[in-house]
């Protein structure tokens, strides 16, 4: 629906979740008609927020209480909100446009200057497209090959704005823009929403909490269910809650099956379970990289499942991701424990060699060997977010620089406020789950006309999960859901829905991309160096890191397709 007010034109496009009647259809507007607004996402704590304000809803849909806040409260009302979302508010008589983004970036949302007016959406493919004038920025390019995608707070394209996670902006007729506030995701100052009741503080009550919200949704929701911990405590948290859920496993042939534990993990907890295939053949990738926003070098096995959730009939799905970040699951981070060695090496020059071989011994399965070399050396990291931010780099900063040209500007390193698991969760955040995870997940299932909720991700479990003194993973919170058959789970072998990206690259579905790139009048040979980039592309058949080889077959796919 588009409606004009004033200099305002307000369009959304609605997936119907909550009341999906067309009384709930967007834009919604306060009682004076003074706010309209349109969003894209979901206010999950909508219902308490209606009986704290008195708020006099006509729907119940969740979007109508924003305007209503607004009008009380301003952009401070965003600090009660607890969900992902993108909003635009039109103030009729200020005549000012106000742009918002959840406090975790959950939800996208990007604005261009264009002629005597200003655009905003989503996606920032249609603002590229009204003109397919702007080039690509070199700072996002530069965040691409550094770390495998754009920053959260920046777009591919120099000349559109990407509205920072947490942050409200005001536009003005005049053109000037003017911050509003920033919503922190994590820390001090992030807001009513990670204040806690009581049985909210300890990390259990925390995700209770946060399933609970989560699972409100008129229509029916699925839960994306495998053999791991993280869907598991999903699957565990909604039978708590009395709530009997759908269960879906995503197969595939080429991937490890597993629909037999999934299944049983339903059974144990009341559910219902039905395992879905996945397909992919070159077509599947073309639809892939023409729906993609922004370059990624991840995201083709969240646009698989989301494809065959979708298939399956189901518009809602619960998703375990960004567990692993709040908590620490990854298995590189057991390099922890060798970091003091490392610091006493740095010391004590005279017991380095013994120390450094007594460390290589310790290196976990999953962690490159150039990388954990790089940890040993001299000038490796020695802190948690710099572990972190190794293992996320995809290229080090001087050969993007050599890629892009001695301008590009890189950041080389990760700064993050935290200590301990709160260093964990922030680097990881800044570094992977802002710019790549929750970006193609929302990107992906979107695609796919899906609503894939997160309830890893949210503002009280964070928090939570901050203030633990020891970088422990998971077995703190499986330890206080106090389930039986959820500790056994956990102690088994860490197991997911991946693809085999280097076999598909080698003699699969996505050699011809990388054909496509290695041509001579290829896109991309406009933005990089064919001098550096070529020999990758030349040794895709063998290179170990399929990474690199994806990273310039990727791009040069959107390339084409944008």
């Amino acid at each position: 629906m588009v409606v004009a007010e004033g200099p305002f034109v307000l369009g959304n496009t609605r997936l119907a979740v909550q009341d999906p009647t067309p009384s709930a259809n967007q834009p919604f507007c306060d009682p004076d008609g003074r706010f309209t607004v349109v969003f894209n996402g979901e206010i999950y704590n909508h219902r308490e927020l209606v009986r704290q304000h008195g708020l006099n809803m006509r729907t119940r849909c969740d979007g109508e209480v924003i305007p209503l806040l607004w009008a009380k409260l301003g952009p401070q009302c965003l600090r009660l909100f607890r969900g992902m979302y993108g909003i635009a508010v039109a103030d009729h008589d200020k005549r000012r446009l106000y742009l918002a983004r959840d406090r975790f970036g959950i939800k996208p949302l990007h604005w261009r200057r264009y002629k005597a007016g200003v655009l905003f959406a989503s996606d920032p493919a249609p603002l590229w497209r009204v003109d397919r004038a702007l080039p690509l920025d070199r700072r996002a390019l530069a965040d691409y090959f550094h770390f495998g995608a754009v920053a959260s707070g920046r777009s591919p394209h120099d000349g559109i704005e990407a509205v920072a996670p947490g942050a409200c902006i005001s536009i003005g007729e005049d053109g000037l823009v003017r911050p509003e506030l920033v919503v922190p995701a994590i820390g001090p100052g992030s807001g009513p929403e990670t204040i806690a009741t009581s049985d909210e503080r300890s990390l259990a009550g925390a995700f209770r909490s946060s399933v609970r919200l989560h699972l409100s949704a008129d229509v029916p929701t699925a839960l994306l269910l495998s053999a791991g911990v993280d869907s598991t405590l999903l699957a565990l948290a909604a039978r708590d809650e009395g709530q009997s859920l759908h269960c879906v496993t995503v197969s595939a042939p080429w991937g490890e099956d597993e629909s037999h534990q999934a299944k049983a993990t339903a059974v144990e907890y009341g559910h219902t379970h039905e395992t879905v295939a996945a397909e992919i053949d070159e077509a599947a990738v073309d639809s892939f990289l023409s729906v993609m926003p922004r370059p990624t070098i991840d995201g083709l096995n969240s646009f698989l499942v989301n494809r065959a959730v979708r298939a399956g009939g189901y518009k809602v799905a619960l998703s375990g991701l960004g567990a692993d970040e709040a908590l620490g699951g990854y298995g590189y981070l057991r390099i922890a424990r060798i970091l003091p060695l490392l610091h006493l090496a740095d010391r004590v020059p005279g017991i380095a060699t013994p120390l450094l071989a007594l460390a290589s011994r310790r290196r976990p399965a999953g962690t490159g060997s150039g990388k954990f070399e790089r940890l040993l050396g001299a000038g490796g990291p020695r802190s948690l977010e710099g572990l972190v931010q190794l293992q996320r780099e995809l290229f080090v900063g001087d050969r993007v620089r050599s890629m892009l040209g001695v301008s590009a500007e890189i950041e080389d390193e990760t700064t993050v406020s935290g200590r301990g698991p709160a260093a964990v969760a922030e680097a990881e955040m800044i570094r992977y789950l802002q710019p790549m995870l929750l970006p193609d997940a929302d990107a992906f299932s979107m695609a796919a006309s899906v609503e894939l909720r997160v309830p890893f991700v949210d503002g009280p479990f964070f928090t939570a999960a901050l203030g633990r003194r020891h970088l422990r993973g998971k077995a703190e919170l499986v330890h206080q859901m106090g389930d039986r058959y959820l500790e056994l789970l956990s102690r088994r072998r860490k197991t997911g829905f991946s693809v085999p990206m280097q076999e598909w690259i080698r003699s699969g579905p996505l050699r011809h991309v990388v054909a496509d790139a290695a041509r001579p009048d290829a896109p991309i040979w406009d933005h990089l160096e064919a001098a550096v980039g070529r020999p990758i592309l030349a040794a895709a058949g063998e290179n170990s890191r399929w990474s690199e080889v994806w990273a310039l077959a990727a791009l040069d796919g959107w390339l084409r397709r944008r």
